[in-house]
């Protein structure tokens, strides 16, 4: 059975890993996701001071309310298109 490298790690080292995995996705959502850059706005969340996993906490969650909202605004855009 294959064991990540990662996974063999001591405890700093895997929250390390975790923390910059985390700013680099923090950073892809807002630069490419419309959702996630209005939240973050929306919110007054300034992804470059989330750097840390407790940090998480001031990030809000994703409802399926949100999903089902943005869903029916892209359904929206699409019907006006055609």
């Amino acid at each position: 059975m294959f064991i990540p490298a990662i996974e063999k790690q001591n405890r700093e080292t895997i929250i390390k890993f975790q923390e910059d995995l985390l700013q680099k996705n923090l950073e892809h959502l807002n630069s490419c996701s419309k959702f996630y850059k209005e939240l973050f706005e929306k919110h007054s969340i300034d992804i470059k001071k989330v750097k840390i996993l407790e940090d998480l906490q001031y990030i809000p969650f994703t409802t399926k309310e949100d999903i089902f909202q943005l869903m029916t605004t892209i359904d929206r855009r699409i019907n006006t298109q055609t």
